[in-house]
């Protein structure tokens, strides 16, 4: 406004300059002009010249700041290609050639390249997850627990049913070797055992508590305790005599028995634990909602070629079913009642 006022002025001042101009040259010395003050004048409407243009539209400014914010952190994550990542439960070359047929499979479903890794150990599996390396796992149940305290985003969508019961769930056991004359589990006071991993549910958090309630403390009343890495390793162990008595899943144990590994005539299942809730494929739900409903439809609807390869499952009939958080509250209430520290 300001402005606008100073330049009427000045302009208003310039007629009276070009009417005295047509004026002879007498006249034009004995009007008001001043050379000095006409310099003024200019030197002024120049520099008032930038000052005084029209600022630009308030609502096309916020429109260009809008193209430059960044994306909300809450924006769902769009993807070219799947790696998923599998934890350790079962190891060795086969375990990879089974992963062929559902990277195929998911690959045609979601319409982008999947790939599945097997991480090297169960901790490594929640670090990729929580540190949104990866954003789809398969976990055990403990290790679920132990990744979503460390990122909130991920959420269990589905889990197997086991071929034999045709429930989502399955069972811990402890097989000793008949030669370590353990009976029952009182009487692996002394002896050797092993654990699969701190981040294991069957292989580690059950049995703990199965222990507990017999008020066995295994690192006050084992003579040795190993953490094999992974099931079947854990089951090798005890075949090759490096432990007296071993954790694993009831599906290792059988596999190991039908084998030839652990015959029934030298090693004896001594303790089996109730229902544990089925190891859920993980999610982050960054990722798309469109990608999220497409992943637990594949997976729900997988053909029996397919269904249960990161299990290394072949029984026919087993496959995928949907689960939620709150299906794994018993583990997370079983890890508080042991008094184990952190996740």
């Amino acid at each position: 406004m300001f402005c606008t006022l100073l330049c009427l002025v000045l302009l208003g001042y310039l007629p009276q300059f070009t009417q005295t101009a047509n004026c002879d040259m007498k006249t034009i010395s004995r009007h008001t002009f001043n050379p000095f003050s006409f310099c003024l004048i200019l030197l002024a409407l120049a520099l008032l010249a930038p000052a005084c243009r029209p600022s630009a539209d308030f609502n096309s400014t916020q429109e260009t700041q809008a193209t430059q914010t960044p994306a909300s952190s809450d924006a769902e994550l769009e993807i070219t290609e799947l790696a998923i990542a599998i934890l350790p439960a079962q190891t060795g070359e086969d375990a990879k050639a089974s992963f062929s047929s559902l990277e195929a499979y998911l690959t045609e479903q979601l319409g982008i390249p999947v790939t599945l890794t097997l991480a090297e150990s169960y901790d490594a599996t929640i670090e990729m997850m929580a540190d949104e390396r990866v954003y789809v796992a398969h976990l055990g149940p403990f290790s679920y627990i132990k990744a979503k305290t460390q990122n909130d985003a991920l959420e269990s969508i589905v889990t197997s049913i086991q071929a034999d019961t045709g429930r989502p769930w399955y069972t811990s056991v402890i097989i000793a070797s008949n030669a370590s004359g353990i009976q029952e589990l009182a009487d692996i006071k002394g002896k050797r055992f092993s654990f699969v991993s701190e981040s294991s549910t069957s292989g580690f958090l059950v049995p703990t508590g199965a222990f507990k309630d017999l008020e066995i403390d295994p690192d006050v009343d084992f003579a040795t305790i190993g953490f094999a890495g992974s099931h079947d390793q854990n089951a090798a162990a005890l075949a090759q005599g490096q432990t007296d008595a071993a954790a694993m899943t009831a599906q290792t144990y059988q596999e190991a028995k039908q084998s030839g590994q652990l015959p029934e005539d030298t090693f004896t299942l001594i303790w089996e634990s109730d229902p544990i809730p089925g190891g859920p494929i993980v999610i982050n739900t960054k990722l798309s909602e469109d990608l999220q409903s497409k992943l637990k439809e594949a997976l729900v609807n997988a053909p029996p070629e397919v269904v249960n390869v990161i299990e290394r499952s072949n029984d026919e009939g087993a496959g995928y079913t949907l689960v939620t958080d709150e299906d794994y509250d018993l583990i997370r209430r079983l890890h508080d009642s042991l008094g184990i520290e952190g996740y």
